[in-house]
């Protein structure tokens, strides 16, 4: 047996209620105010009808004021079950909410770890390159000749119908890491003064060619392996038919 509806609603208050419950208190509520309106609608009828003696109209007068504080009180029910779903609809976008920020907070520490161990050597990699053009760029000073064009299948002078094209080493590569100074003017392009030396003095250039992959080399070399997994085809085939063997002659 059903418990009243007075108690079922003060147990959809309590903390533990479910919202799939309430839901459908609030819509059983609904219908017991719209019962009771139909209700006081036809006791107002019978009380004022000519054709009512005193004794029946006296008695609907007495209904129709029981109707309307039990849609008074239906109201106030009402309004409490829907302010109790509304508290549970937010508690679950809150629930939500976190469930998201601690997913989002899982992701980025897993990027951080990522930029933190990679791109040190990304950074290296980088600048290995872009010394290495400019030192090429060097070399075939004044032949129209360009190894970062033939790579990129570009014409030698840089330039398209369309306008000029942005060259490799005009990039600007911000320095991961490091004192605030070097963070503050990047990893490239390098200062005026070792620009203005590069372009003139080869030695140097290649000097720092060896130094960018140098660096390169040993930010490789003290990265952490990643864990392979090796498998001997002809072991593992081994071993399953000789499990399979051990089978038969368990069935047998």
């Amino acid at each position: 047996m059903a418990k009243p509806l007075f108690e079922r609603i003060q147990a959809a208050l309590a903390p533990s209620a479910r919202a799939v419950d309430v839901a459908a208190l609030i819509e059983e509520v609904r219908e017991e105010s719209r019962l009771a309106k139909a209700e006081q609608a036809k006791q107002h009828a019978i009380a004022v009808s000519v054709t009512s003696d005193d004794v029946t109209a006296d008695a609907a007068a007495d209904a129709e004021a029981k109707a309307q504080r039990r849609i008074v009180r239906l109201a106030g029910q009402l309004d409490q079950l829907n302010a109790r779903r509304a508290e549970m609809e937010e508690a679950e976008r809150q629930r939500e909410r976190e469930a998201a920020r601690k997913a989002a907070l899982a992701d980025r520490d897993v990027l951080v770890a990522d930029l933190q161990r990679d791109w040190p050597r990304i950074e290296a990699e980088i600048l290995v390159y872009l010394w290495r053009i400019r030192q090429m760029d060097l070399r075939l000073a004044g032949m129209n000749e360009s190894a970062e064009a033939m790579a990129r299948n570009v014409p030698s002078n840089f330039y398209m119908a369309g306008g000029p094209i942005m060259r490799l080493t005009e990039m600007r590569l911000p320095r991961f890491a490091g004192e605030v100074p070097e963070v503050l003017a990047g990893a490239w392009p390098p200062t005026r003064q070792v620009a203005d030396r590069a372009a003139i003095d080869p030695g140097f250039v290649a000097s720092l060619v060896d130094e960018a992959q140098a660096k390169r080399d040993a930010l490789v070399a003290s990265a952490d392996p990643q864990p392979r997994v090796s498998i001997d085809i002809g072991h593992l085939a081994k071993k399953i038919e000789e499990r399979s063997a051990s089978d038969r002659r368990l069935r047998a």
